[in-house]
């Protein structure tokens, strides 16, 4: 359940955030920071219980984290840009 709870998150936080740089607004940042956040701590979470190989966690945890952050700080800079 965790897991796909997880997955789930990942994926719409990824596609949330390019929707947030295509069309920013204070909403969907707010929304892109909770998808972030619950994926991070599902995936410590998964880590912790269940034993999961850290480095392969972490690997996959930078990959996301190199795609999503950079996506997000860029629709902060364009929503400020246009406030």
């Amino acid at each position: 359940m965790l897991l796909t709870l997880h997955i789930i998150a990942a994926v719409i936080s990824v596609i949330s955030s390019l929707f947030v740089v295509l069309s920013p607004s204070k909403a969907k940042l707010r929304f892109n920071y909770g998808v972030i956040v619950v994926t991070l701590l599902s995936g410590t979470t998964l880590v912790l219980v269940k034993h999961l190989a850290i480095v392969s966690a972490c690997e996959s945890g930078v990959l996301y984290i190199s795609v999503v952050l950079p996506a997000t700080f860029l629709a902060q800079r364009k929503l400020a840009r246009t406030s």
